[in-house]
């Protein structure tokens, strides 16, 4: 973490093993605290002891309500965006995780150019910090 700048957080990608356990979570946790940075919850684990640590130790965290896979076509993509919406509707905010992919990213842009008519817009991941329900 050191190596770089400008960044708020760590995401746990494919976290699915990790993400359920305690012994595992907490000493991450503890270490992002100490660096002031934020957890994105994108494991997708049904399990996961992310949230719990995080709102425990007072980390900002935030979890995927919708994780794009990154083997996705740009219709089947541009679906997914589509049905985050909803989420926003029930929920107030919705985090996608998204992989750097050009039809993924190509799907992002469609999508985002038609977000203000719809009275919905994209926030930085940090806007999110402890603004979901613990899962």
């Amino acid at each position: 973490l050191s190596r770089m700048v400008g960044y708020v957080g760590v995401i746990t990608g494919m976290g699915g093993r990790f993400t359920p356990m305690d012994a595992a979570v907490r000493p991450v946790m503890k270490e992002l605290k100490v660096r002031g940075l934020m957890i994105i919850d994108a494991s997708g684990a049904p399990k996961s002891v992310v949230s719990k640590i995080a709102d425990e130790l007072k980390v900002p965290r935030a979890v995927g309500d919708m994780i794009v896979a990154d083997n996705l076509s740009r219709k089947n993509t541009g679906r997914k965006f589509i049905s985050t919406e909803g989420v926003v509707r029930r929920k107030s905010v919705a985090l996608v995780v998204v992989p750097p992919t050009p039809a993924a990213l190509e799907s992002l842009s469609v999508w985002a150019a038609g977000l203000a008519a719809k009275k919905l817009a994209l926030v930085p991941v940090s806007a999110l910090a402890d603004k979901q329900a613990v899962k």
